[in-house]
């Protein structure tokens, strides 16, 4: 798996060296590498919309890539390596399958296609997790990974056109400081409550904490179409 990983960072380093610049450059590019964080006006209004869509998105990518192996082994009684890796890895397959082939849609749309495919695809996982059912396991990891794909998508689509190019940067680093949240901190949790809670009553309760997110997520978004 690291050997795999290293060869995806080898050719991605490669093809970011060898792509053209999308901006002009800047004195005092030491400075540039700096970390930080903003959220310039323009855009905050969109950004404040669209926190409950990458809370939902992640947490559900939370949830397939770290409780599914554990569900597949423990509550299944399936012991194979190789499946674990497969059903983990459909979803976020799935995610990158739907960024390609939704940019043809307006961004609010894909916002919304995406937010309903991941309450539809966490409610079919949910129901592969009470019934037992490795079959509802991939269907849902497929559904939620389309909508993880689109509503990302078309969430940055919305937000990086608000913004100056110089200023990416920092609403980017905001992005990504809601979307690795809510991606680690409700696993580490769950994985906390598992011994005394249950593995099937964790999953089951995270699903509808990612179903909550998902619902705010996109009466927020119908909200702010409504207002443009």
């Amino acid at each position: 798996m690291f050997t795999a990983l290293a060869g995806i960072m080898v050719v991605g380093t490669a093809v970011a060296a060898f792509s053209a610049e999308t901006v002009s450059g800047r004195p005092e590019a030491a400075r540039t590498l700096m970390s930080r964080v903003s959220i310039p006006r323009a855009a905050r209004g969109e950004f404040l919309a669209s926190i409950s869509v990458h809370m939902a998105t992640w947490m559900l990518a939370g949830l397939f890539m770290g409780l599914v192996p554990t569900i597949v082994r423990d509550l299944l009684g399936l012991h194979s390596g190789l499946l674990n890796g497969a059903t983990a890895f459909i979803e976020p397959a799935a995610a990158a399958v739907a960024g390609l082939f939704l940019g043809r849609l307006t961004t609010r749309r894909t916002v919304f296609v995406g937010g309903a495919g991941v309450l539809l695809g966490t409610a079919v996982i949910e129901a592969g997790v009470a019934t037992g059912m490795l079959s509802l396991l991939w269907v849902g990891g497929i559904i939620g990974g389309v909508g993880f794909g689109a509503s990302f998508s078309g969430a940055i689509r919305t937000i990086a056109p608000l913004v100056q190019p110089h200023q990416r940067a920092g609403l980017f680093a905001s992005i990504y400081l809601v979307a690795y949240l809510s991606f680690g901190v409700p696993a580490i949790i769950a994985g906390l409550l598992i011994a005394p809670v249950g593995l099937q009553g964790t999953v089951l309760g995270y699903g509808v904490a990612v179903l909550v997110a998902a619902t705010v997520g996109l009466v927020a978004q119908y909200r702010v179409n409504a207002r443009n």
